[in-house]
């Protein structure tokens, strides 16, 4: 009987956890014991936690759940906002989770999940587009892409990953590309999005699932928008600006923060205003070119000072110790 306890609340706090996140909290739990029907919990639990336990939730949502001696046994299903329709059902074997299916408000699949019990991390998800036809079907391990095959509305063969390298192609629901990623080593290291027309809209590069390297933006046209440098999932490095494919802005980044120069052109080459930042607050000297001449204005922390003021202030802050600085 204390065993089974265990295993009730291990379960429905095992529960709790899966759904929490998206569906707020507990109005109402009620427990139906296998052949007698609704109970309470305590005498649910006496006849060895055995049935349905079914849970409402603060924003309409229903869980219900089945047990075999306090452990999730069979089917369990969500239900969509106050509706009975099933949005998602997962299905166990003696408290373990070995599949997933979520469902489109029309009931048909939308995802399907199987989970290899000999090698955990292992699963195997098939993909389905709104009219039932198979988008994609990956087994991962972990968050490595192991094999895969993608296709389109037609259900005809896109692309491939095999052995952890290969494509991966996505289209809308017109057919038309909308993005592509190179998976080497199971990783992502590439993705490369798509207008309708089917010219380029973006091209950005991965290392250990964060964005690293070059990333560039495109106009419909062609003509380049951004041009950004990234490194370990933050801008580093100078980001570009182009209107109409004329240059118009280069800024400098450092941990995802605007630091050092900014520089502003007119007509895509000649410098019109140079900005100084520091940490993402405009700091130092900025400077606006008009008809030869330079007219500059002074920032200390966001704030305009005069260049006196700057240069005391920068000296003091320069001299500050590391535990002043925070």
């Amino acid at each position: 009987m204390l065993q089974r306890t265990k295993n009730l609340i291990t379960a429905l706090v095992c529960s709790a956890a899966l759904y929490a996140a998206t569906d707020g909290e507990v109005i109402s739990r009620s427990y139906v014991a296998k052949y007698l029907g609704k109970v309470s919990e305590a005498e649910w639990e006496k006849r060895g936690s055995h049935g349905e336990v079914i849970t409402i939730y603060n924003n309409g949502i229903t869980v219900s759940e089945n047990y075999l001696e306090g452990r999730l046994q069979g089917r369990t299903t969500r239900t969509y906002p106050h509706s009975d329709k099933i949005a998602q059902t997962r299905f166990f074997e003696e408290g373990r989770l070995v599949k997933e299916v979520d469902y489109y408000s029309s009931s048909l699949v939308k995802q399907e999940i199987a989970f290899n019990p000999s090698s955990p991390g292992t699963r195997t998800i098939k993909s389905y587009r709104e009219d039932g036809t198979m988008s994609a079907v990956e087994t991962l391990q972990g968050s490595s892409i192991i094999e895969g095959q993608y296709f389109d509305t037609k259900a005809k063969f896109l692309s491939s990953v095999i052995r952890q390298t290969g494509e991966r192609t996505f289209v809308d629901e017109c057919g038309k590309i909308t993005f592509t990623e190179h998976v080497a080593s199971g990783a992502i290291v590439q993705r490369t999005s798509y207008y309708p027309s089917g010219s380029v809209k973006s091209r950005l590069s991965f290392k250990n699932n964060q964005i690293e390297g070059t990333c560039q933006y495109f106009l419909p046209s062609g003509a380049p928008a951004r041009i950004e440098s990234w490194a370990a999932g933050k801008q580093n490095g100078t980001t570009t600006l182009f209107e109409n494919g004329d240059k118009t802005v280069e800024i400098s980044f450092v941990n995802g923060k605007k630091n050092g120069l900014e520089k502003r052109f007119r007509n895509g080459s000649s410098v019109a205003e140079e900005i100084s930042w520091h940490e993402g607050v405009r700091d130092g000297a900025s400077t606006i070119y008009a008809n030869g001449e330079g007219f500059t204005s002074w920032y200390f922390e966001g704030k305009k000072v005069n260049q006196m003021t700057y240069d005391v202030l920068s000296v003091t802050r320069t001299k500050k110790s590391p535990l002043q600085k925070k």
